[in-house]
């Protein structure tokens, strides 16, 4: 079982970390890798690695999987293989005895295709052995690159990254060590946490893409013996693998999609969702929720700015309204800032500590306990969506949130529902979030056009054609409202 955690150096930084590393004794070592997976990119869709690296002269194959405890948990097993300087051939029988056999198997019988090379690494290592009391960790900083076999000459600057990433591994002892020695370097130096694997980033790059995917939610795995604790966990350590991906991707130097934002924005709300629905057993950290919470504004601000971008001002200009130039988000709200902020980023190593040990089958209740509270949140929604014409705009936001509290808290249990009842109801809860999505986006436009309005009055165009088209979205509102008041939860 491998545990660590993984942060960006930035350059201003490179030589700190190299000077502290070497007064621990560090050692240099070059490690090169080669990665593989099948065409149809079946190891990467099952969260598999199986690498050929080189260590000196000594070549190792290694099969990693994942496992529990969110982002920072994976099973790793090595193979020495013979010294030499060609490598020797990849070979799956190696890991049968290993605890990632299953996985690797079930994910090769659904592959199309034989395992072939898809990526390479190239590393200069820094690696010291630290005792910290009972417990002893390593210090790692890798700087090089990650190649893909360029499809073109053209294209050949697109198929390497640059890597610069000190990675804080446990050898033996408590866990909490290793997350005390993470705070103390996030409390010294202007890192931040990175959960993404050189094989993620490495598989991006193979498919054409500088940078990885943005991270979706998961279902959460509910085992109808489970308690509520274990439940709890398994919520928890999800959002925050969604959460954390996300947020690693956004604070990389590569850059980012506005799909980054938007998912690591979904990955606060399902956080915060969690917090509320099951409390207890997850701590009841105020500081846990208010941090999501501010965070989530931060970055807000930039998806409004983009979505008005993408969706409305093609709209206004097709309509004829004279162009008026909106100011940008200030600086201060820009995504990559708040993210690697050192509050958040101390913020997220607490999450991350708190995914790591999971409860015992027979802890406490049964996870039927959470049950009650989502049929109150319910109740609470629909008895919303049936007055919905009677609500002021900032009571049809509220409406909103509780709606979105109810779909990720329904999410949580939705292992255990019918799947047809399960499926209409996420339906009908999905419509009228994005009806009500559509409308409190022609509401935050409408602010910014009405503040625009003072200095350029072209933009009272804007303002008069969002005005006309609150009434039509409120209808379409009120439509897909009515609708979902009358779906059955699907846990009942």
């Amino acid at each position: 079982m491998e545990i660590e955690i993984k942060f960006q150096v930035p350059d201003s930084e490179r030589r700190g970390v190299a000077a502290w590393l070497r007064g621990q004794s560090a050692q240099a070592e070059r490690l090169q890798a080669r990665y593989f997976d099948t065409h149809d990119r079946a190891l990467a869709r099952a969260g598999i690695a199986l690498r050929l690296r080189k260590e000196g002269t000594q070549w190792v194959q290694t099969l990693k999987t994942a496992s529990h405890g969110g982002a920072l948990v994976r099973t790793e097993h090595n193979v020495p293989l013979p010294s030499g300087k060609l490598p020797p051939g990849i070979d799956i029988e190696r890991h049968r005895d290993s605890d990632g056999w299953p996985a690797l198997r079930r994910a090769l019988r659904k592959a199309d295709g034989p395992l072939q090379e898809r990526y390479g690494t190239d590393m200069r290592r820094l690696a010291a052995k630290v005792g910290i009391g009972q417990t002893r960790v390593e210090y790692a900083f890798d700087t090089g690159a990650i190649s893909a076999l360029a499809r073109a000459p053209e294209k050949a600057n697109d198929s390497v990254l640059g890597v610069s990433e000190l990675e804080i591994e446990l050898l033996s002892g408590e866990a909490g060590t290793l997350f005390d020695a993470a705070q103390q370097l996030l409390q010294q130096r202007p890192l931040w946490i990175d959960v993404r694997s050189k094989a993620m980033r490495g598989e991006s790059l193979a498919s054409g893409r500088r940078i990885v995917a943005p991270a979706r939610a998961n279902g959460t795995a509910l085992d109808k013996r489970m308690s509520l604790r274990q439940l709890a966990h398994e919520a928890l350590s999800e959002c925050v693998r969604q959460l954390a991906l996300n947020l690693s991707q956004i604070a990389a130097g590569e850059g980012y999609d506005p799909d980054h934002v938007h998912q690591a924005r979904v990955g606060l709300r399902r956080l915060r969702t969690a917090l509320s629905l099951f409390q207890p057993p997850l701590p009841a950290s105020l500081e846990w929720k208010d941090t999501a919470r501010q965070l989530g504004r931060q970055l807000g601000s930039s998806r409004d700015f983009t979505v008005m971008a993408a969706n409305l001002w093609p709209a206004l200009a097709q309509a004829g309204a004279p162009l008026v130039e909106l100011p940008a988000p200030a600086a201060d709200a820009a995504p990559v800032d708040a993210v690697r902020d050192q509050k958040v980023q101390l913020w997220l190593l607490e999450l991350l500590a708190a995914t790591l040990t999971a409860p015992d089958a027979e802890d406490g209740e049964r996870w039927k306990a959470v049950l009650p509270q989502l049929h109150r949140w319910h109740a609470k929604c629909r008895k919303g969506a049936r007055r919905f014409a009677e609500m002021t705009v900032e009571e049809r936001h509220q409406l909103r949130k509780r709606l979105k509290r109810l779909r990720y808290g329904s999410e949580f249990v939705a292992a255990a529902c019918p799947a047809s009842k399960q499926q209409a109801f996420a339906g009908r809860i999905a419509k009228a979030l994005q009806a009500l999505g559509d409308y409190n986006d022609l509401h935050s436009a409408l602010a910014r056009y009405q503040e625009a309005a003072a200095e350029s009055p072209q933009a009272l165009f804007a303002v008069g054609w969002l005005n006309a088209s609150f009434s039509r979205q409120a209808e379409r509102c009120e439509r897909a409202l009515q609708k979902f008041s009358r779906v059955a939860a699907p846990w009942d």
